[in-house]
């Protein structure tokens, strides 16, 4: 699991921060871009869930007890947030510009940094890349009914059971139902929320499973944040 454990844990803590945006704490938009810059520290990944909570920071509302805040003041709460990821993820950037000529290196970002001028990361294969998900899938289309037909060509320990050992059985199912009754419950708790904040929400969740799928590197260690946010 390595660093994607760590950076899935301060990325949800930033998500957390914006969906709950604490009035003891005035200053979470100040925490939520360094915890964001922290989890870009360990997977270049979350430059784009870091971007995914400043559009939610941006647009969202809030909690519904909350007033919803004014354009000013979202504006005031994005720079904060944006201040604060660059004060701890800039110190990458920099470093990636400076040694290898490519602020967003190995991100590839569809090709986007060549086209802008930045220097490719050539020591990375991208072509490659669409071979990772044949580790734990046969055929992208049964990413749909993953994990029921894992495989584990490589045979490494956490695929041994292809998904349906005694932790399979023992989490799954109630996690379903625990979360079916969640999903039956929320429309009429939150009801009264906007549907820019709705659409905010959707945003960052859609976005990260959207983002995983374009990045070529289909494997389930880089949707973890969305799976989590979902």
């Amino acid at each position: 699991m390595g660093a994607d454990v760590a950076g899935v844990a301060f990325a949800l803590t930033a998500f957390w921060l914006a969906l709950s945006r604490p009035p003891s704490f005035p200053s979470w938009s100040l925490l939520a871009g360094a915890a964001s810059g922290l989890a870009y520290g360990y997977k270049p990944l979350h430059l784009v869930t870091a971007a995914l909570v400043g559009l939610l920071i941006l647009c969202g509302r809030g909690p519904s007890a909350q007033p919803r805040p004014g354009a000013r003041d979202r504006l005031l709460r994005t720079a904060s947030f944006v201040t604060a990821f660059f004060a701890l993820a800039g110190v990458w950037l920099l470093r990636n510009e400076v040694e290898l000529g490519n602020p967003f290196y190995p991100i590839p970002l569809g090709g986007l940094p060549e086209r802008l001028g930045f220097t490719p990361a050539v020591d990375w294969s991208y072509d490659e890349f669409k071979y990772a998900e044949l580790e734990w899938v046969h055929a992208t289309w049964q990413w749909l009914i993953y994990p029921w037909v894992e495989g584990h060509r490589l045979h490494q320990n956490f695929k041994f059971s292809s998904g349906l050992g005694p932790f399979f059985a023992a989490t799954i199912p109630v996690a379903w139902i625990a979360w079916g009754a969640m999903l039956v419950r929320e429309p009429l708790r939150y009801a009264e929320r906007s549907i820019g904040d709705r659409a905010a929400r959707v945003l960052y969740v859609c976005g990260t499973f959207l983002a995983w799928w374009m990045s070529g590197s289909r494997q389930p260690r880089y949707v973890m944040v969305g799976i989590a946010a979902l």
